[in-house]
């Protein structure tokens, strides 16, 4: 009898050891399950927070575009998308919209001031060929002007990129001497304009996931679509590939930018007085002609006609 209860005892000590272990374990793999439960509906809520922040205006129109965008990228040309999207990740716009969304606003920005100044001429009766004329101008003007205010937002954003790249380089070099290329960029990404600090980490966002750092350089250098960058970004590869020390390559790219900048600063001195010229005929010397001769113009006209009384 004792040696059955033993067995009992011992059995429900197992069992209940057992349990308690698999009680541990199950609400261990809850807690993960929870876990990962709460994070997507974190990301869910950021998401709908995010929408929420947006415009109504933006909320409401965003879905249209994105239909009437599809339908637009079937027909416009897909090297033209492609180019408008390259265009779009040099102004760092493509949080904004895509090549296909651009397309759209253009195209029913250039249909709907044609339609609208063509209905206005009719209204005011200046004749068919007349409103024609008016209708193409103004939807040519519409679809042309978002495309010249996206390449004027993408030159300003490589001239600040182009104007920062030797003092970038100047810091990587001396960055490079006593920490790894990644921390050198670590580091030049604090102390850089907001437009390369945004492309330096984006290129660190790359690296940690798991490309080269070549490749993640190539990719820089194709968003920003600069000379000089294109330059440093190949002499690196080929550099690294040769066994060159990166802190030569960088020093010696660094005067070679530098110079280039001085050129450049030159070349726009030289081009300043004939770029100032248009302005001063048209704007600063009619005024000036204008106080200048005025008090005589009426002796004039009398001694021209002298029965003409002013």
């Amino acid at each position: 009898m004792i040696s059955g209860i033993a067995w009992l005892a011992a059995l429900a000590t197992g069992l209940s050891i057992f349990l308690m272990v698999a009680g541990f374990a199950l609400s261990k793999r809850r807690d993960a399950v929870n876990q990962r439960l709460d994070r997507l509906l974190q990301q869910q809520r950021a998401h709908i927070d995010e929408d929420l922040r947006r415009p109504l205006l933006e909320r409401l129109l965003r879905p249209i575009l994105g239909q009437l965008s599809q339908v637009v990228g079937r027909f416009a040309p897909s090297k033209s998308i492609t180019k408008i999207q390259a265009v779009i990740e040099r102004a760092d716009l493509a949080q904004s919209f895509d090549g296909s969304t651009f397309m759209t606003l253009r195209v029913f920005a250039g249909a709907g001031f044609a339609l609208t100044l063509g209905a206005l001429a009719l209204l005011m009766h200046t004749g068919l060929v007349q409103s024609t004329l008016f209708a193409l101008a103004g939807g040519g003007a519409a679809f042309i002007m978002p495309a010249l205010w996206l390449n004027g937002k993408a030159k300003a954003r490589q001239n600040a990129i182009r104007s920062a790249l030797p003092d970038m380089v100047d810091m990587l070099t001396l960055c490079t001497g006593a920490m790894p290329f990644e921390r050198a960029l670590e580091r030049v990404a604090l102390t850089t304009v907001a437009a390369l600090r945004f492309e330096i980490q984006h290129i660190l966002i790359e690296i940690r996931a798991g490309k080269k750092i070549g490749e993640a350089l190539e990719l820089f250098a194709q968003r920003v679509a600069i000379e000089d960058l294109t330059l440093l970004v190949a002499t690196l590869n080929q550099g690294q590939q040769l066994g060159t020390p990166i802190e030569q390559i960088l020093h010696d790219q660094s005067n070679d930018m530098r110079v280039k900048r001085r050129q450049r600063a030159e070349k726009l001195a030289r081009e300043a007085p004939v770029k100032m010229m248009f302005p001063l005929v048209l704007l600063v010397f009619p005024p000036i002609f204008i106080v200048l001769l005025g008090p005589s113009i009426p002796q004039i006209l009398h001694s021209i006609a002298p029965g003409m009384h002013l």
